[in-house]
């Protein structure tokens, strides 16, 4: 992830879904995490519309930058970053192993 000399890096997801005004996706936890620590950041939906989700993460001053999608049940890896989406559950999983500041 980079030396960030402290900073806040944001995860951000999208939804795959038509999304009306009324959809809604709540993120938890919002917590402090330390370097080296696993975190697992879990997201909840209200629509059945929803077909997946789309990972992003953006640094302090820059632009978003994309880490995957998924749209399963089953875990998708792409190195540290691992997601899961249940859509029965109206939920997605987005874990990173090992948190480098």
């Amino acid at each position: 992830m980079g030396d960030l000399g402290g900073k806040i890096v944001a995860l951000l997801l999208a939804i795959s879904t038509g999304v009306q005004c009324q959809d809604r996706v709540d993120q938890k936890p919002v917590e402090i995490i330390k370097e080296g620590d696993d975190a697992v950041i879990i997201c909840q939906f209200n629509s059945s519309t929803v077909y997946g989700m789309h990972w992003y993460r953006q640094y302090p001053g820059e632009a978003l930058g994309f880490l995957l999608t998924v749209t399963s049940v089953k875990w998708e890896k792409k190195g540290y970053f691992r997601a899961s989406f249940d859509r029965k559950k109206k939920e997605s999983h987005f874990s990173i192993t090992k948190v480098q500041m």
